[in-house]
């Protein structure tokens, strides 16, 4: 799984800058929304911008997190190395874990603020 996911990461390295260049952009349009709007009707691009922020944070996160996986250890090494390297590839067993709940929650907020994003406009 980690190996997929690094191969994922591997072949996605390029857009990291540009993902993190989205980011800048998304944040930037809503602080000026929120600086110089003083209407409704002018929030419009709140929303979009910081979710458009929100999901490059996200995948410049993931980018960056498994582009590194540590290998399996092989049994020729010895006990502590092996145990120094599962627990280095449990730890980005967890770091997935914790990605996954966040996308998913992501998601959900996604889903919620696109529904009221259209409700509003």
């Amino acid at each position: 799984m980690l190996e997929t996911l690094q191969g994922i990461a591997r072949r996605w390295q390029r857009t990291r800058p540009l993902l993190l260049l989205g980011a800048v952009l998304a944040l930037a349009a809503a602080l000026r929304v929120l600086l110089t709007s003083s209407t409704q009707a002018g929030d419009i691009f709140l929303i979009p911008s910081l979710l458009l922020f929100l999901w490059c944070l996200m995948l410049h996160a993931f980018l960056s997190l498994f582009a590194h996986v540590p290998p399996r250890p092989v049994a020729a090494l010895p006990w502590r190395r092996r145990m120094l390297a599962n627990s280095r590839r449990a730890f980005h067993y967890l770091f997935l874990l914790m990605f996954a709940l966040l996308s998913l929650g992501l998601l959900l907020a996604s889903w919620q603020l696109a529904g009221a994003w259209r409700m509003m406009y």
